[in-house]
């Protein structure tokens, strides 16, 4: 009998595969992340697992009442974290809440601003602006002298990028908003659309802010590439919640060596860490056997001790 797949997978649009003309769709698990990061520190604080409603209502066709599941959406997973995270925070903090185009709705923005919270964000093309898409903007602007706004990348460069400015309201928000119209070049086609509801903030201190939402990227590489995020033997929900856990846990044991253990130098990067971290265990497994050979005067005890033995072939 084959195993069936994990409960909380199922198709979902994958936009980084996506094109304009033909959606993408990818079978997995989706999950929300909130990183905070204060000053130099900066950690992955909390996540929730998402699961679509037509998947809640599949799954709570085979479970009992008591344990039937209840759909949460996107907007309100995303707010119980921001909302845990506010009750520990100190009213003397600047904050800036920052979201890529997915999560820009009214209803978050406007939760960010009820808790005197700043939001920088991407915004997808079709909001309206003053009663007129940003890609309409965008065409009515294109004989107005762009803005040149120098940006570091991560690999310690400069990229410059053309920047128009426009204020106004977005549909259903009553704050007035700054939006950027970026473009890498003067013939791109595709420009970036960029919010943020600080007036006071230049065009450049907005991109710059807004580029630290990148460290959330990083996670995601390193929680499913180096410490197995996507790897689960489990069916359950609640077995798959319990591993990613477990998971994250790793992640933020790395965070916190990286930033606070003193063996590791300044620049180091996570991967730094995982390497140290093997390197360590490697040692004290190799002087934990070394030891119990010295100690008993034979090699066999050992090997039995911290090798898996092969099943006997029968």
């Amino acid at each position: 009998m084959g195993i069936g797949s994990p409960e909380p997978a199922d198709y979902h649009h994958d936009h980084t595969k996506s094109t304009p003309r033909k959606p993408a769709y990818t079978n997995g698990a989706v999950y929300i992340e909130v990183r905070l990061q204060c000053g130099e520190w900066s950690y992955s604080y909390a996540h929730r697992l998402y699961l679509r409603e037509k998947t809640v209502r599949r799954l709570n066709r085979q479970r009992p009442k008591a344990q039937r599941l209840r759909f949460r959406s996107k907007y309100s997973l995303a707010r119980e974290m921001l909302a845990a995270l506010q009750a520990q925070l100190s009213r003397q903090y600047h904050v800036y809440v920052l979201f890529d185009s997915w999560y820009a709705s009214n209803k978050l923005l406007k939760f960010c601003r009820r808790q005197g919270w700043h939001v920088i964000c991407a915004l997808k093309s079709n909001r309206l602006l003053e009663g007129k898409s940003l890609t309409q903007w965008n065409r009515d602007l294109k004989h107005r002298w762009y803005r040149r706004v120098t940006v570091p990348t991560t690999g310690g460069r400069q990229r410059e990028y053309l920047v128009r400015t426009v204020q106004g309201h977005l549909k259903q928000f009553p704050d007035a908003v700054c939006v950027l119209i970026s473009k890498r070049h003067p013939r791109d086609q595709r420009p970036k659309y960029f919010l943020c509801t600080d007036l006071t903030l230049t065009a450049q201190a907005i991109l710059r802010t807004y580029q630290k939402r990148w460290p959330i990227e990083v996670d995601n590489w390193y929680l499913k590439q180096a410490l197995g995020l996507a790897d689960f033997r489990v069916q359950s929900y609640e077995a798959v919640q319990k591993w990613f856990a477990i998971v994250y846990l790793a992640l933020t044991y790395l965070q916190w060596r990286l930033l606070h253990a003193d063996e590791i130098p300044p620049g180091a990067t996570l991967a730094d860490v995982i390497r140290r971290h093997r390197h360590e265990h490697a040692c004290q497994l190799l002087t934990a056997a070394c030891e119990l050979a010295a100690k008993l005067g034979q090699v066999q005890p050992v090997l039995q001790r911290f090798l898996v033995q092969p099943p006997d072939s029968t």
